[in-house]
């Protein structure tokens, strides 16, 4: 039986990627210095999704054992990843191992991440029942181990940018939050809801207006309290809309970033940031709407199903 899915965080999902999309569009056409609104999607977009990865780790993690979890994700996440890095390349026009030595692989470090947190959570599992000592403790231990590597270590070093260690350790707590979920749901009620509205406000104050980059971590988290509380006690505008956005949310993160820098070039600069802010809002949805066309379209083949996106069309 198939596990129906969860439109709350689909919806959440589905809100996040539209922020990622815009996000990208003010970084790459570098309009994101002394903007609000790319300090508000940067705060707010990756610490969701993380937390909902970990949340719904859950369910795989129960579902199959270590070989066959690593297995499905390699499908997952690693045959897309390997399939965008030969296009990327190509696309590039350059050698194909200047991505794996670039810090954010042009987007798709978010793959090999996601994919290095299921991995090490089913081991972390694995060794708790083995060594019976509480999963938690276990994965506070192995944090505080990444967290002394990258002290020793200069964050230039090729293991960690190969493996994106720096990212790893940045947003597995979120990860670890979405999957001890259950101890946070007494904290998502309504009730919270001002004070993590006050945090999140304060902290784009120092981040953005004072550039106290100490108050990053902060806004990541008030930020992804607040939406997952909101969205958790129903307030889910254009439910449907968003919920189909968050299904797709993989499908068009892949594709944006090739429609992205097709179109970067000819993006006019607009000095009126109220003006600016509409129009890259209007090209977002634009480009999410293409590449949740185009994903479709792909989809109908088995092959480029498997391929691009990792998923098995029956």
């Amino acid at each position: 039986m198939a596990i129906k899915r969860d439109l709350a965080l689909d919806y959440a999902k589905g809100f996040a990627i539209v922020l990622i999309v815009l996000g990208h569009l003010y970084f790459f056409s570098d309009r994101h210095v002394d903007s609000w609104v790319f300090t508000i999607c940067n705060t707010i977009q990756i610490p969701v999704f993380m937390y909902i990865s970990g949340l719904l780790a859950h369910r795989s993690i129960d579902r199959y054992g270590f070989r066959q979890l690593v297995a499905n994700r390699a499908i997952r996440l690693l045959l897309p990843l390997l399939s965008f890095y030969i296009i990327k390349g190509i696309g590039l026009h350059s050698k194909f191992v200047n991505i794996p030595l670039s810090e954010y692989k042009h987007g798709l470090w978010f793959l090999i991440v996601l994919f290095e947190f299921m991995v090490s959570l089913s081991f972390v599992k694995r060794l708790s029942q083995f060594t019976r000592v509480p999963a938690p403790i276990i994965n506070v231990i192995w944090f505080g181990l990444v967290t002394i590597y990258l002290y020793v270590l200069p964050r230039g070093n090729i293991f960690n940018i190969l493996f994106c260690v720096n990212l790893y350790w940045h947003y597995y707590l979120f990860f670890m939050m979405g999957y001890y979920s259950y101890k946070l749901y007494r904290f998502m009620t309504w009730y919270y809801v001002p004070v993590y509205l006050l945090f999140f406000l304060v902290s784009l104050y120092f981040t953005h207006v004072r550039g106290m980059r100490m108050f990053v971590p902060i806004g990541n988290l008030s930020s992804l309290l607040l939406l997952i509380t909101v969205f958790k006690n129903g307030f889910r505008p254009f439910e449907s809309f968003f919920s189909k956005l968050g299904a797709l949310s993989l499908q068009i993160y892949l594709l944006h970033f090739t429609i992205l820098f097709i179109v970067l070039p000819y993006l006019p600069v607009i000095d009126n940031r109220w003006m600016e802010f509409v129009l890259y809002l209007v090209v977002a949805f634009t480009f999410i709407f293409l590449s949740v066309g185009i994903a479709k379209v792909l989809m109908i083949s088995r092959v480029l199903s498997l391929l691009l996106f990792g998923i098995k069309n029956k």
